[in-house]
């Protein structure tokens, strides 16, 4: 298997690749145009609020900021 690794990859940049297999016949055709989301640092989150209501411990904290990323569970 072979890759090639580039530095300068920025942060929260969409990059696009293809790729091909090899194998035992030759290499495979190239693949689609996939694209990839490099990650960023994650916002830090906000000071979790704890409240007491008869007898169960409230325990709540604002949504994070998504920086314009889908967030599946909160």
């Amino acid at each position: 298997m072979t890759a090639q690794k580039r530095s300068g990859v920025v942060s929260g940049q969409l990059y696009r690749l293809r790729y091909r297999a090899l194998n035992e016949i030759g290499f495979g055709p190239y693949s689609d145009i996939a694209y990839i989301l490099t990650a960023t640092v994650p916002y830090n989150p906000s000071p979790v609020s704890t409240t007491i209501v008869g007898s169960n411990v409230v325990i709540s904290w604002k949504m994070p900021f998504n920086g314009a990323s889908l967030i599946y569970k909160a």
